[in-house]
């Protein structure tokens, strides 16, 4: 699909779900096909050269995809001490943020998602304080949510209120490396900067929110640019200022003992406006914070030990480890501030000690003013569909497969292993298959299944999607180094026969039986399983032949790692798909 007929697409799409919410509502029922048909009629009329340019069918399996959504109801745990409710529709008359990021949502989830992201972030925001009212408050709370089910888009709508509300500085803690924090910074680009944070560009151009609303006088103000070097910084620090009347300040920042150090600094001598008379310490008054921690069982938590006494009462002399230390201090320089963590596991954060208190850093971080759990959508397939409960067998999940120890163990030895004479793989390990350097066999299997894959996604219309396959099979870099090379060699192997037809005949008709007998029956079970209320089309061999050299031309090799400088750069491919 071209950007054009994309952007006809997106206009119809989002002005059709808005018609079917109404008519829903008036006729008081699930929307139908020819509710569908119906809105699409009128729209049609209307909009007769957007229409021209899209596959209408495609409309309607969207809408129907979309209609059959639901999401369940969060449940919240919480406390009102030293707390004014505030949140009403009054105090949300005029909202620019979050109407603008609304406004971008209705093309990319189901309107019910769209709804359920409004309650959820309002659920969230009248927990914390009106950033309005006057005096010292402080709340910390606790967002749970499952793994990959739109946590960061939660944190983006609650970000989008929290500023329209008043709340001026707005830090992120987005993980431990720079290519999560750089992804970061990209989707709240598009979120809620409105505009993309390209370093030292002299213009910077608009994107996602920013493209609906080309205001600039309300454009927020990012202390830290998409770059994988673009966090806060000595040179960005020396030139900020900031003064209560400014539109509010982002920060993306990783959750590194620099980087914390540098903001805690600027924030003492650039930002603190009142000392402390008892205490001596610089002081925010002037400027309420929002604090988002992403991932905050990771990093953020103070592992240390005897954060009480034997008599429960907080040792105020206990030196919290580096990065909740410095993430305690950011906190206690405002004495207005709030403090929202985000997870899939909160084990670590509800486990914190609820009097972890010191002088210096203030209260730890245990969520004493509420812990919200969200609720998944009904498309939503997670870790507890594919692997199952505990005493799930592999024959009752169709997205496993369990491998015997001749499968894989003479290439990466592990601790599976049911025979005593294999040890577990080390640092430096240089893993071989039947005494040569290549993918096993099992490997190599997934990976023509992930060309399967992006080949009939292709065939369905999506070639311009994001595709990507993870292979983990260990923690060491080294090892992690020579995988990739050997992925890599079959890939190319691959590629080179289907583009110059070298050697293909005995490939390619094992590739059919493959394809035919494994990919396509299994494909079926899954649906069957995991799938509702969806109608997907299969494809022939022959059509996925003509499409594999192109298919397997456009999958790349990418090494992510601590210490590996390729990135997952998907903004960059936004046009066409990173495979």
């Amino acid at each position: 699909m071209t950007i054009s007929n994309q952007k006809a697409f997106d206009s119809i799409l989002s002005m059709a779900q808005n018609m079917l919410r109404l008519a829903s509502e008036r006729a008081q029922s699930a929307v139908t096909p020819e509710m569908i048909e119906r809105e699409l009629n009128k729209l049609s009329m209307v909009m007769e050269e957007d229409f021209a340019q899209v596959d209408r069918d495609a409309l309607v399996d969207e809408l129907i995809r979309r209609s059959s959504r639901s999401v369940g109801e969060n449940a919240t745990l919480s406390s009102g001490e030293d707390h004014v409710a505030w949140l009403d529709a009054e105090r949300k008359r005029g909202w620019t943020y979050w109407r603008r990021y609304s406004e971008y949502m209705e093309t990319r989830i189901p309107w019910t998602a769209l709804d359920a992201l409004d309650v959820a972030t309002d659920e969230v925001l009248s927990q914390l304080e009106d950033p309005t009212r006057e005096g010292a408050w402080d709340r910390r709370g606790l967002v749970v949510g499952h793994v990959q089910s739109g946590k960061t888009g939660n944190y983006t709508g609650l970000i989008c209120k929290a500023a329209d509300a008043g709340y001026k500085i707005i830090i992120v803690l987005a993980g431990l490396h720079n290519n999560l924090r750089a992804q970061t910074q990209i989707r709240l680009d598009e979120g809620f900067l409105g505009f993309a944070t390209i370093a030292d560009a002299d213009e910077l151009p608009a994107v996602g929110v920013g493209l609906i609303d080309n205001d600039t006088s309300v454009r927020p103000n990012a202390a830290t640019n998409r770059s994988d070097k673009g966090d806060f910084n000595t040179a960005m620090a020396a030139k900020m200022n900031i003064s209560p009347e400014q539109r509010p300040w982002l920060f993306v920042v990783k959750k590194n003992k620099t980087v914390l150090e540098r903001l805690l600094h600027w924030i003492r001598n650039r930002v603190a406006n009142h000392v402390d008379p008892e205490t001596g310490r610089k002081l925010v008054t002037n400027l309420p914070l929002l604090v988002i921690d992403d991932e905050s069982d990771h990093g953020s938590v103070d592992t240390g030990e005897d954060v009480v006494d034997d008599f429960g009462k907080p040792d105020l002399e206990h030196q919290p480890k580096t990065i909740n230390r410095l993430i305690r201090e950011v906190l206690h320089h405002f004495t207005r501030k709030a403090y929202v963590g985000y997870t899939a596991t909160p084990f670590a954060n509800i486990f914190i000690h609820e009097r972890g208190e010191t002088q210096e850093q203030g209260p730890d971080l245990f969520p004493a003013a509420f812990i919200t759990s969200l609720a998944a959508p009904s498309n939503y397939v997670g870790p507890g569909r594919v692997f199952g409960s505990a005493s799930s067998t592999p024959d009752d999940l169709p997205l496993v497969r369990a491998l015997s120890d001749d499968d894989f163990q003479e290439w990466m030895p592990s601790k599976t292993t049911t025979r005593p004479e294999i040890r577990p793989h080390r640092n430096g390990h240089r893993p071989r298959w039947k005494g040569v350097a290549r993918v096993p066999n099992t490997l190599a299997e997934a990976i023509r299944s992930f060309v399967y894959a992006c080949a009939v996604r292709k065939l369905r219309g999506q070639g311009n999607m994001h595709a990507s396959m993870l292979v983990h099979v260990t923690r060491f870099t080294s090892v992690q180094g020579e995988v990739v090379s050997q992925v890599s060699e079959y890939l190319r192997d691959l590629k080179g026969r289907y583009t110059r037809g070298i050697d293909l005949a005995e490939l390619e008709a094992s590739m059919r039986i493959e394809y035919e007998t494994t990919f396509l029956p299994g494909m079926q079970e899954i649906r069957d399983a995991l799938i509702e209320g969806e109608t997907l089309e299969d494809f022939s061999w022959e059509e996925v032949l003509a499409v594999l050299p192109d298919v397997l031309s456009d999958i790349r090799v990418r090494e992510i790692n601590g210490s590996a400088k390729d990135a997952l750069d998907y903004a960059e491919n936004e046009g066409t798909g990173l495979k």
